[in-house]
């Protein structure tokens, strides 16, 4: 078990974002020189399944000129499984009242 708010993460994997959620899989090992360090064989990124969060991820920096006003009127018309519902059928956007086509493309 691991109790501390951080944990140096370490392993192969592309860039990853400081405003995203992931899980990382792996174990703890200790480094003889830096110490208690996780070291991860592989990820996945974590998508929010709140209201909440969904409308956070959506208005945030990866989607470029999203407000919250905006993002809440996706999670209004699509629900709490906007992200996957948009990945897997993007013209689901299109019925986003006031929603611009250039912004749907991002």
């Amino acid at each position: 078990e691991y109790d501390d708010k951080e944990a140096v993460i370490t392993g192969y994997f592309p860039k990853v974002h400081d405003h995203e959620s992931y899980i990382f899989y792996g174990e703890f090992k200790e480094h003889p020189k830096f110490g208690l360090q996780f070291l991860a064989n592989h990820f996945r990124k974590d998508i929010p399944q709140t209201k909440q969060g969904v409308v956070s991820y959506l208005s945030g920096e990866l989607f470029k000129g999203i407000g919250k006003k905006t993002a809440e009127s996706i999670v209004d018309k699509l629900g709490e499984n906007a992200i996957s519902r948009i990945l897997n059928q993007p013209s689901l956007l299109d019925e986003i009242p006031k929603l611009p086509s250039e912004k749907a493309k991002l």
